[in-house]
């Protein structure tokens, strides 16, 4: 107990990384008042702490930006694990696909054009969902594709999203005409320089498992989205760890150079 109700955050005390939550209160009912009202915030500290972790361990080894039509055509980086395989990549949409025993784990992303702001709504990203998830992802008959499941509709959480307007939604999916579904979770960035809508998608289809680490695995991709600096004009060159930077840096002579001095390679 202490002599106040109080409530904060350390990090890397003993080790790295390491986060530590204090709670303090003047008895017991005071203590558990402290936790319930502090219950978001330390579900969120922790699992970003292990969103953060998992990034780490998966993304380690990811397919360059530089070579994938899809993410260079529309100015995107996303840190795409290479366990994952190409399907598609059409400079207009993306798919890649990692397959196991009992299922895959799949991650798209496309842009849409729109008018204005007024396009960018719940609704219309889910309409938006179908048009593309009929065009570009079929079943495995004749008039089946994958569209979103609508009885159990999906849940929106408006957010910023690394300074950019979007939404989080996370739903079910299935095949029309077909028995296939599971989950998914997407990433709905509108830009108002270009208008558009930019969308990141992860789904996984696997009948005899549980969903909720494949879900946290997708979910731990798509926050690796990075919008490159195109808006206003700009050619950007990233230079992974290990390549020759000062080679990229003569072959193209940038006008800026944005580097992490703490970076140990």
């Amino acid at each position: 107990y202490g002599e106040k109700n109080d409530f904060y955050k350390n990090y890397n005390v003993y080790a790295a990384p390491q986060t530590i939550l204090t709670l303090l209160g003047k008895d017991a009912g005071s203590l558990i008042e402290n936790l319930t009202s502090h219950k978001s915030e330390i579900i969120d500290v922790f699992k970003k702490q292990d969103l953060a972790l998992y990034q780490k361990k998966i993304t380690g080894k990811h397919w360059k930006a530089k070579n994938i039509a899809t993410m260079e055509k529309i100015g995107f980086d996303l840190k795409i694990p290479v366990t994952y395989n190409k399907v598609v990549d059409s400079g207009d949409f993306l798919w890649y696909r990692y397959t196991f025993t009992s299922g895959t784990l799949n991650l798209l992303a496309y842009e849409i054009p729109v008018s204005d702001k007024s396009e960018f709504t719940e609704e219309n990203i889910v309409r938006i969902r179908d048009s593309v998830g009929r065009k570009n992802i079929p079943g495995q008959f004749k008039d089946t594709y994958m569209t979103t499941e609508l009885q159990v509709p999906p849940v929106f959480t408006k957010l910023n999203f690394k300074g950019k307007e979007a939404y989080e939604a996370r739903g079910l999916w299935y095949v029309e005409n077909d028995y296939m579904g599971g989950p998914f979770i997407s990433y709905s960035l509108y830009d108002d320089v270009k208008k558009r809508i930019i969308i990141a998608e992860g789904f996984s289809y696997s009948p005899t498992n549980k969903k909720r680490d494949f879900v946290f695995e997708l979910e731990a991709i798509l926050k690796t989205l990075e919008m490159f600096f195109t808006e206003k004009g700009h050619q950007v060159i990233k230079a992974e760890p290990g390549e020759k930077r000062f080679s990229l840096f003569c072959e193209h002579l940038p006008d800026t150079v944005i580097i992490d001095i703490h970076r140990p390679d």
